[in-house]
């Protein structure tokens, strides 16, 4: 069974933007979905574009909710804010899909809606 607290754990590493989280959480099959990239299963270049960002100044996930999927698998859902320094506030729905495996879980699905 997934843990909420878990799973909001990961997220705020991935919010972090710290390429290390996104490396080691990341499963090989993964699919993105970002405002203005479309659908991605490109690892290297989330993990590019990780690095060529600055990071969020402040970040808040809003109203999580955990949908278990089945035996190993589940999805967070939230609302972000997030904010860098001389740019509008980032706001959107977010959908994480995790699979559990023997190395912890792994991010398979992220959306991103802005709201």
């Amino acid at each position: 069974m997934a843990a909420l607290d878990d799973l909001l754990d990961l997220e705020k590493g991935f919010w972090r933007s710290a390429r290390d989280a996104f490396a080691a959480h990341l499963a090989h099959d993964s699919v993105h979905i970002f405002p203005g990239w479309g659908v991605t299963s490109d690892n290297e270049r989330l993990l590019q574009a990780i690095e060529s960002v600055d990071p969020w100044a402040s970040f808040e996930l809003q109203d999580p909710i955990l949908i278990e999927l089945g035996k190993g698998a589940a999805a967070l859902v939230y609302t972000a804010r997030a904010h860098r320094p001389g740019q509008d506030e980032y706001v959107a729905g977010m959908t994480s899909v995790y699979r559990r495996t023997g190395d912890g879980w792994k991010l398979v699905i992220h959306q991103q809606t802005p709201l």
